[in-house]
């Protein structure tokens, strides 16, 4: 059960995240600068899959709730 509200909390980060930044991801965006940061500029970096992307943005709102708690 704790599972699943730590899965509902890091939903609730990312959509605050997404609300503060009026919904916008492109380019000079703090989205897009934040992907960047985590991920490597497109080519730069061995490229993760989108499945593992949206992994690692899922464990980052978890943890992002947790630290919040």
């Amino acid at each position: 059960m704790r599972t699943f509200f730590t899965q509902l909390g890091g939903a609730w980060v990312l959509l605050a995240l997404f609300i503060r930044c009026k919904g916008k991801t492109s380019k000079g965006s703090y989205l897009a600068w934040r992907k960047e940061t985590a991920f490597g500029k497109t080519g730069e970096f061995s490229s993760l899959t989108p499945r593992q992307q949206r992994k690692d943005v899922r464990a980052w709102a978890r943890w992002a709730w947790r630290s919040r708690t």
